[in-house]
């Protein structure tokens, strides 16, 4: 008997049966296969991504039922209610004040720092301090004060208008910032700009120098003025204006096409 429970091992992991963790044989596999621990087996379904907890190889499906101790009471008890709900309160709180505390953190301490890096340049480039004194000079900046410098009233007004106009600085910064990013992305995304760039669309003869006895760019440029024309024109018929300067793009790409043939040439 000993020695086929010692023969027997877990499928999953191949361990064998220990009083810990016994092996189990939840499913009508048969042979050393029906054998899987527990823990192995709820690991398993967890990482499988099964909407059934069936076995792969007989479809059986698991069946998992809780068991108590023998003298585990029929009525949970009061006091162990009030403990798992102190325990719960009490996690509940510890994280409430820690995202507290790091939101305001971090919105009182990106401001001022703000401000003390800003001035901390201002005055180190310049080499002269507001107040004559340095680390005044980096907690007051320019405003005024009187009386003691590191006094509570001081420090709290002081610190309460550099706060807000820091956080209106940083604001400003983000909005322009923003902006940018925004105008860039449009730019980037239209279709037109992409059309321009994916097809090389313009006229770069225009940047090639003129060799001895080189090339006269002359034409091309009143090609190009003469279609700048036609698309500056407020009246008239659009079709009539879209054929007459499908005609002058074919005429600059004629053109394009002998220029280029006289560069190799040269």
């Amino acid at each position: 008997m000993d020695e086929a429970l010692e023969e027997n091992t877990c499928r999953i992991c191949r361990g064998e049966a220990t009083p810990s963790s016994p092996l189990f044989h939840p499913c009508k596999c048969r042979g050393s296969i029906k054998y899987i621990h527990q823990d192995c087996l709820e690991e398993w379904l967890k990482h499988s991504n099964k909407k059934d907890a069936t076995c792969d190889i007989c479809h059986e499906q698991y069946k998992f039922t809780t068991v108590y101790n023998p003298d585990t009471p029929e009525v949970a008890p009061v006091s162990l209610i009030l403990s798992r709900w102190k325990q719960r309160a009490s996690r509940w709180i510890r994280y409430s004040l820690s995202v507290v505390a790091l939101v305001v953190g971090f919105a009182a301490q990106i401001p001022l720092f703000w401000a003390v890096v800003t001035r901390f340049l201002t005055y180190t480039l310049n080499n002269v301090p507001v107040h004559g004194d340095f680390f005044v000079s980096l907690v007051y900046g320019d405003a005024a004060f009187t009386g003691d410098p590191w006094s509570w009233n001081n420090l709290v007004k002081t610190w309460g208008v550099t706060f807000v106009e820091s956080l209106a600085t940083i604001a400003c910064l983000l909005v322009v910032n923003l902006s940018l990013f925004v105008v860039n992305e449009r730019v980037r995304t239209d279709p037109g700009f992409k059309r321009m760039v994916d097809k090389d669309i313009g006229d770069p003869l225009r940047q090639i120098p003129k060799r001895d006895g080189g090339l006269d760019l002359g034409p091309i440029m009143d090609h190009i003025n003469v279609v700048n024309g036609i698309l500056g024109e407020g009246e008239g018929d659009d079709e009539e204006r879209q054929r007459r300067v499908q005609r002058q793009v074919q005429r600059l790409a004629a053109l394009r096409e002998v220029h280029e043939n006289q560069l190799r040439l040269h």
